[in-house]
């Protein structure tokens, strides 16, 4: 693979990697990260499992089994796979507002985000 040499003033010998072509220029703020965890979702008068897709800082993409009301206000628990100080448990929660949902997910923009420590003896949602 060759690097394509920078056109920039000062840059003798700077060479950037190519990367991917996309087919359509990337219309999202945030970069996402996949991330396969299991989540509870908690909806005015409904709780519901889904599993996480992906996460960026602008919201979180879900597979659940039911389509979510577009606007509707949401609560998303997923049980963080890393620990914090390599021995305590977390919780991300985060609060959002359901953007789209069919039958490949939900997509949930994020409002706010707070780290939680998960309880002792409390049961994890992954299955």
């Amino acid at each position: 693979m060759s690097f394509a040499p920078i056109g920039l003033p000062n840059a003798a010998g700077v060479a950037r990697f190519p990367g991917p072509r996309l087919a359509q220029p990337e219309r999202r703020r945030s970069s996402r990260y996949p991330l396969a965890a299991q989540a509870e979702c908690i909806l005015p008068g409904n709780r519901m499992q889904a599993r996480v897709q992906n996460l960026s800082s602008g919201g979180v993409f879900l597979k659940t089994e039911a389509n979510l009301r577009m606007g509707q206000s949401i609560q998303v628990l997923i049980d963080w796979p890393v620990l914090l100080d390599r021995q305590c448990p977390l919780r991300l929660v985060i609060f959002g507002k359901v953007l789209r949902s069919d039958k490949s997910g939900s997509a949930v923009k994020l409002v706010q985000y707070e780290f939680r420590i998960r309880p002792k003896g409390a049961v994890r949602l992954s299955a």
